[in-house]
């Protein structure tokens, strides 16, 4: 995933991820890296969605 970041400046995927309780729970990311004037990556910008109930209804199709 970082590699992909560090070459196209950008990565979208389905990651596990776990919350404060222990459970397991699926989640749609996106994370786009921020750069400066000299185009070097300084920040990386993300979002969040819990995508579990689609995943769920997927495996009952």
């Amino acid at each position: 995933m970082w590699s992909l970041i560090k070459e196209r400046g950008e990565w979208q995927g389905e990651i596990w991820n776990r919350r404060k309780n222990g459970e397991e729970y699926l989640q749609w990311l996106n994370i786009s890296a921020v750069k400066d004037d000299t185009g070097e990556d300084i920040r990386y910008v993300g979002t969040f969605t819990d995508i579990t109930e689609e995943h769920e209804k997927r495996k009952h199709i």
